[in-house]
């Protein structure tokens, strides 16, 4: 058998076999499903504790504190 002849058969049976082990859910098991997930999805109390903090906040880089930090050490020697 050539190279493309087992390739070939190795799609083949993957695609078979992938479908004949495909799950099918029922509308009671889909509901389920995205009733949890809207739950899970809901914003909680942490979120409402988040939200306190949102605005504008100014910040600097550590990267910035170091290089100051390097240069000062150079000056002093």
């Amino acid at each position: 058998m050539t190279f493309k002849k087992i390739l070939s058969l190795i799609f083949v049976f993957t695609f078979v076999f992938s479908h004949a082990f495909a799950q099918e859910f029922t509308q009671e098991q889909m509901e389920a499903a995205q009733k949890a997930w809207m739950e899970y999805m809901t914003p909680s109390a942490t979120h409402e504790h988040m939200a306190k903090n949102t605005g504008e906040w100014i910040s600097s880089t550590y990267g910035d504190e170091f290089r100051n930090m390097v240069v000062e050490m150079k000056r002093k020697k």
